[in-house]
């Protein structure tokens, strides 16, 4: 917003005409100079956000990717487990409980 309130204002300098030619020279150089770097502070912006965005999908991929690890390898406990059977008595039980309860943690 304020570039550009700059911006009108030295083009509304400019269309009064009541500037030297010195002056008018010196009001577009700095016109012309101001839009430049406006210009390319916002493509070094987008670049950045561009690379953001990149680095954001990159991470969000590795966090999937270690779920999805997660996932399969929890699975795989719940078959194993799923398949062993319980017992025979209560002292075996308690102690397969133990054993599941320190792999899910």
């Amino acid at each position: 917003g304020s570039v550009g309130r700059v911006l009108r204002a030295g083009a509304a300098l400019l269309a009064e005409g009541n500037l030297s030619e010195e002056e008018d020279s010196e009001v577009r150089e700095q016109m012309n100079l101001l839009n430049s770097r406006w210009e390319h502070l916002r493509v070094a912006s987008m670049e950045r956000q561009s690379r953001l965005h990149e680095v954001l999908m990159d991470l969000q991929n590795n966090q999937l990717q270690q779920l999805t690890q997660w996932l399969d390898v929890t699975e795989a406990r719940i078959k194993k487990i799923d398949s062993q059977p319980l017992g025979p008595d209560l002292e075996d039980i308690k102690h397969q409980v133990e054993e599941h309860k320190v792999g899910f943690l």
